[in-house]
């Protein structure tokens, strides 16, 4: 790997020692990741849902307090709005009301949709370190998740580097796609998307980075008729379109974290994608260089099941020895 960095200081923010002209890690396979990837236990469900088992060790103690003081509250497209009388609700893009529990029981956010990041200039260098290495661990079950389902390869580009949702007791999240820009026409009137990015996603991951001490909180997958309770370590690759619609049931007691990537095709109008070389954030989305040299790593490797899985159902002979 590239030797890792962090984004540019953000003013008033110590450097904690940590050079901000490098760029950040991208992942490239060795040999002996390759059977790190061979031994990866996993679960495959319909409709494209794997979990994948213990895929990296966590130290909550690290982690969490890190997590506590940075996340922000999410809105989920709606705002927070509220009278001088102390009357407060919900309201969506056309101006409609809505309970305010629909904001009360969002997820806070390390990312995504606020101003905080996993890392910033003032991240501690052994957290930077451990979402670095979250990044390598999703990237291993990216080379496994091809290997089950090779016709996805072409359609990875790029990925955005992972953020983090953190669920108090009573938070949840409802069932919905990551596909989804919040798009919607309504007598003609189309009311375009701010989030046009999520078109382009193609596959999702999420990695459990709690302390496993929650009830409650089960990643649920109508289409796949699976419904997952992840343990600390744990990962979940799935679609990011609506055979993956998914949803995260009420936490009932303690507290739900998980780190969640995207993986896509293209460039959104207006959108830039970062080339490997240049990416100095750490949520944009940046260009895998050598994802093909990698999966042909993989595929040469000997632990490889497509070839044979594939060239079966075409009628043709085994190509993976």
């Amino acid at each position: 790997m590239v030797v890792a960095t962090v984004d540019e200081p953000a003013v008033g923010n110590p450097l904690n020692g940590q050079d901000p002209n490098l760029v950040h890690p991208q992942p490239k396979l060795t040999d002996a990741d390759c059977v790190d990837i061979a031994d990866l236990e996993f679960v495959q469900y319909e409709s494209g849902v794997v979990h994948f088992k213990n895929v990296i060790d966590v130290d909550a103690d690290l982690i969490l307090p890190y997590v506590d003081e940075e996340a922000q509250p999410s809105n989920c497209g709606l705002k927070w709005m509220e009278e001088e009388t102390g009357e407060r609700w919900a309201e969506d893009y056309q101006g409609n009301r809505h309970d305010i529990n629909l904001l009360l029981e969002q997820p806070y956010r390390l990312g995504g949709l606020g101003e905080h990041e996993p890392v910033m200039a003032r991240t501690p260098k052994p957290i930077v370190e451990f979402f670095n290495d979250c990044e390598m661990a999703f990237y291993k079950c990216l080379m496994r998740y091809i290997d089950l389902y090779p016709m996805i390869l072409n359609t990875i580009w790029w990925k955005m580097r992972g953020h983090v949702l953190y669920y108090k007791p009573g938070a949840l999240l409802g069932l919905h796609n990551d596909n989804d820009s919040n798009f919607r026409v309504i007598d003609g009137q189309r009311y375009e998307t701010e989030r046009a990015i999520a078109m382009y996603q193609v596959l999702n991951g999420m990695i459990d980075i709690g302390d496993g001490e929650y009830e409650g909180g089960e990643f649920v997958f109508p289409v796949s008729k699976c419904s997952i309770k992840t343990n600390t370590g744990d990962a979940v690759f799935f679609p990011a379109n609506y055979m993956g619609s998914h949803g995260v049931s009420k936490v009932t007691s303690g507290q739900r974290y998980s780190y969640l990537t995207q993986f896509g095709q293209g460039v959104a109008p207006g959108g830039e994608i970062s080339e490997a070389t240049e990416s100095r954030g750490w949520l944009p989305p940046v260009y895998l260089p050598w994802i093909f040299q990698d999966y042909e790593r993989f595929f040469k490797s000997g632990h490889s099941k497509s070839g044979k899985t594939w060239m079966q159902y075409h009628g043709g002979d085994d190509y993976s020895e």
